[in-house]
């Protein structure tokens, strides 16, 4: 009996002992297969190099070594305020990602932050040692999780997240467990760490090749620029590379807003505008933002970028020589120029002044010949000493052909203007420009389709573009030899002020109908031929301005049909008596001698004047 009671008993200790043995050598083997698959998870993590791809492998490794229902990754932001899940694996429910977003004391990730040691729940969201927050608890709640165990990733002293296993069920997570997801976590935080370095790495040589680029690019136009500069270019050439090169519509601008050069395409209706009419103050809301940039430039030496509303730019660099504005560069696109770019266009602004200053003392030069030459044909006798007409016809010029006097008249301030323009237009009708006697003259050689007075309306058409300022243009043909051309000047100035003291400021008119006056009246006694203006028709003028009518017209009309009373009511298409009623009503305001012979003259001759200011701001002054 003892030994059958003790039989089981020795049976058990016999057997107890080879039990014990299998068990833990059961739990090494299992832990031999978890070390290997660490060891082989860790080493297939660490030779990843993009962060992305290193985040969802380090999860789904996690998944695999743990045989959890979801493992996830929750990485702390720069700022440090918040974790954010950057990788998923077994999820079910739509948004999770965004969801789990949460402040860095939430949840179990936040609790792992804080203490930077693992940390396990067997009921999430029955825990009370645990932050909560209600869309997180909602997120866990709508995944179905119950148990879950979360592991930080530390480098060095940096805390980079929080890796978590969980379940959809309760399950309470062994030593084992933690140690395995803790050692996996040590070697993810190193490939973590690795990769951040990696890619800040390659992010960093980016930026070095975009730079080493970018400099090549620079170097590249500040070369182009320089070649432009040697091979004597023009600021036409370095509008043609801006151009090219950033892109967008590029206008030159002379000191006044005029468009000196247009390249690519305009960016807007008002960019289009300004080039057709060669001036920037052609579009109001363009030329607002521009002088503005401009003056900007001016003060600081740099570009400047207006905005013009959506993403339309104007970038503007003024073009400076010292102290001198001579215009700007304005490149106008949509979206900002990078520094490069605006540099770029500073060069190309200061590459301008350069062009500009060296043509300008070029030009200057050339002028100043011509102004020479000039004066020694407008003085010289005819027929021209043969020294002269060579130097003439080493420029091109036949003198002996030049058959037209033309004097400009313009504001003071704009001489200069006005002259350097008069000597591109000389240029195209095979003469020169100049100035002479401080007015700016030009002798040219009409086409055979115009004569003086066509040609003074197209010569002040052009002067009046360029200059955007109203000018006066007075043509006379050259007077008959011996007598020096300089007489035709005389006679053509004395008309541009005879126009300007009967109110025409802006026009083109030839000497012939103008002549008369000019030798009658004194121009430089302007205050005189007002005077008998006013006290030759001041009453007609003053009634049609009070009562709306026009028997200054009528007046008009009347002399011109030689005072013949029929021819006058056809021209006028009114009944004869009618015009007799509007002779009548002249009479009662000039009184009843006012058709005596010597009021008459004085009459008609105010009439005429003031016909021919009508004509030639009209510009259509007629032969006759």
């Amino acid at each position: 009996m003892d030994r059958v009671e003790d039989g089981p008993t020795d049976d058990f200790e016999d057997h107890y002992p080879a039990a014990r043995v299998r068990e833990l050598i059961e739990r090494q083997r299992r832990r031999e297969r978890e070390l290997s698959s660490l060891y082989a998870t860790a080493r297939s993590v660490t030779v990843l190099r993009g962060l992305d791809e290193v985040l969802a492998s380090v999860v789904e490794n996690a998944h695999d070594l743990i045989g959890t229902d979801i493992a996830y990754l929750a990485v702390l932001e720069e700022d440090g305020t918040h974790l954010r899940v950057r990788a998923t694996v077994g999820t079910l429910s739509p948004g999770f990602d965004e969801r789990v977003h949460a402040p860095a004391h939430v949840g179990i990730a936040g609790r792992v932050a804080t203490t930077r040691a693992p940390y396990s729940e067997t009921d999430y969201l029955a825990s009370t040692e645990i932050v909560h927050d209600p869309v997180v608890d909602g997120a866990i709640e709508a995944e179905g999780i119950v148990s879950m165990l979360g592991v930080p990733l530390v480098a060095g002293d940096r805390f980079l997240g929080t890796l978590i296993a969980a379940n959809r069920q309760e399950r309470p997570f062994v030593r084992e467990d933690v140690a395995l997801l803790s050692a996996f976590g040590d070697h993810a935080a190193v490939a973590l760490e690795n990769a951040r370095l990696y890619d800040e790495s390659r992010r960093a040589l980016q930026a070095l090749e975009k730079a080493y680029a970018t400099i090549e690019a620079a170097e590249s136009v500040h070369e182009a620029l320089t070649r432009v500069v040697l091979a004597g270019g023009d600021v036409g050439a370095v509008a043609d590379l801006v151009a090219d090169t950033l892109g967008g519509g590029v206008l030159v601008l002379d000191h006044a807003e005029r468009v000196l050069v247009a390249r690519g395409r305009p960016a807007d209706e008002d960019e289009a505008r300004v080039r057709e009419r060669a001036v920037l103050a052609a579009a109001p809301r363009m030329a607002a933002a521009v002088v503005g940039g401009i003056e900007e430039s001016r003060r600081s030496g740099r570009c400047v970028t207006v905005d013009r509303g959506d993403t339309l730019r104007h970038t503007v660099a003024a073009v400076m020589v010292g102290a001198t504005h001579m215009g700007a560069l304005v490149l106008s696109r949509h979206g900002d120029p990078d520094p490069v770019e605006a540099r770029t266009l500073e060069r190309a602004a200061q590459t301008a002044a350069l062009l500009t200053l060296t043509q300008d003392a070029v030009v200057r030069a050339e002028e100043r010949v011509r102004g020479e030459l000039l004066t020694q044909l407008l003085t010289a006798a005819r027929p021209f000493p043969s020294e002269l007409a060579l130097r003439a016809r080493t420029r091109h010029i036949e003198p002996s052909r030049l058959d037209t006097v033309l004097v400009a008249d313009t504001a003071d301030d704009r001489l200069s203007d006005t002259t350097r323009l008069l000597h591109a237009v000389a240029d195209e009708y095979d003469g020169l420009a100049g100035e002479y006697l401080g007015l700016p003259v030009a002798l040219i050689r009409t086409p055979a389709t115009e004569d003086a007075e066509q040609a003074a309306r197209s010569v002040h058409q052009r002067l009046g573009r360029g200059l955007g300022a109203p000018v006066l243009v007075c043509a006379e043909p050259v007077p008959p030899a011996p007598e020096p051309l300089g007489a035709g000047v005389t006679l053509a100035s004395r008309c541009c002020r005879l126009l300007r003291g009967i109110g025409v400021f802006d026009g083109g008119a030839g000497t012939e109908r103008l002549a008369m006056y000019a030798i009658l009246f004194d121009p430089d006694r302007s205050q005189d031929l007002e005077s008998f203006l006013d006290q030759a028709m001041g009453r007609i003028v003053a009634h049609d301005t009070e009562r709306g009518t026009d028997l200054l017209g009528t007046l008009t009309a009347y002399f011109a049909h030689s005072r013949n009373v029929a021819a006058t009511a056809r021209a006028l298409h009114i009944h004869t008596n009618t015009l007799l009623k509007r002779i009548e009503r002249i009479g009662g305001l000039l009184g009843q001698d006012w058709q005596r012979p010597d009021h008459a003259l004085r009459l008609q001759l105010a009439v005429h004047l003031r016909d021919l200011a009508r004509q030639v701001e009209q510009g259509d002054v007629a032969q006759g």
